[in-house]
């Protein structure tokens, strides 16, 4: 991953370099629109849009081996009593952990309508929680604080997000589950580090850092979960590939109509020259032969 695009937090649409010393350009500013074409047509894959992970819900299930192969129809109604909404207004995406665990993910389809009348984001094949694009090293546990809400990342498939308010009530609930080796918190611009009653098990390495420098200490997508599966997954551009290449397949189908028209022009040609032939055989056979019975005079 060399690049994301994300809702900033005031909610402009921004493109990101992941690089350090790059800074976020709007993609409606003509160097941001750019970036982003540029990206599109050298190095499509190594985009990714970051989904905002408060609209996400992420649960984590087993799966039978008889329910593998219509896993796409029976996950929704597998976990239809752990969520509060009708699951036919929601999208679920999913990412096989193990043979016999996944990861699900979990997001209001309106939301990705939403997303896809945004022409920077529609153009993008890989849609993934911002959460999970934190790094998600064994026992370690990355944090990222911002103001208005904060990112949590706990293990290759558990994240959560909340408010920093409730960070504390959260993590509490997290370690009854897990207890991490290692926790990194990455506090963002003039933000100050939440009141916590909870005792880590270990110390953490607080720093001051935003979501982009936390995704920089990580490795990228690699296999994280693509929200982009089933009804949104991502159209081939097959209008931008005949815009790029229409004037080479005209050239091709004006060749092959020429190529055609000449070998229709030499097969008419050969075809009356034959007629002629046959015709001048049959003259001189009947000089010779003027009552001879002339079955084929080309032989």
């Amino acid at each position: 991953m060399k690049a994301v695009v994300r809702y900033d937090s005031s909610g402009v649409l921004v493109i990101q370099r992941l690089s350090l010393g790059d800074s976020p350009l709007p993609v409606a500013s003509p160097d941001g629109m750019a970036l982003l074409n540029a990206f599109l047509e050298h190095d499509r894959n190594s985009i990714v849009f970051a989904v905002p992970s408060e609209q996400v819900t992420f649960l984590e299930r087993a799966v039978e081996r008889a329910e593998r192969k219509l896993l796409a129809q029976s996950l929704p109604f597998s976990v239809e009593e752990r969520l509060a909404e009708d699951v036919d207004q929601l999208h679920f995406a999913h990412r096989w952990l193990s043979e016999e665990r996944i990861a699900v993910s979990v997001i209001r389809k309106s939301v990705l309508e939403e997303f896809q009348q945004e022409p920077a984001i529609a153009a993008l094949s890989q849609w993934i929680p911002d959460v999970l694009l934190l790094p998600s090293d064994p026992g370690q546990w990355v944090i990222v604080v911002e103001q208005n809400r904060c990112l949590a990342r706990l293990s290759d498939s558990q994240a959560f997000v909340c408010h920093p308010n409730l960070l504390d009530t959260f993590l509490t609930s997290s370690l009854a589950e897990s207890s991490p080796a290692g926790v990194s918190i990455y506090l963002d611009q003039q933000v100050e580090m939440p009141s916590m009653s909870t005792a880590l098990p270990v110390a953490p390495l607080v720093r001051k850092g935003s979501w982009t420098d936390a995704v920089l200490m990580g490795e990228g997508v690699l296999d994280s979960l693509n929200i982009r599966q089933g009804t949104f997954v991502a159209q081939l551009p097959w209008f931008e590939w005949w815009t790029q290449w229409r004037w080479v397949a005209a050239c091709v189908l004006g060749a092959l109509v020429l190529q055609g028209t000449v070998t229709y022009a030499d097969l008419t040609l050969a075809q009356a020259q034959n007629l002629d032939l046959r015709r001048a055989i049959e003259m001189t056979y009947r000089e010779v032969s003027p009552q001879g019975a002339l079955v084929d005079p080309e032989k």
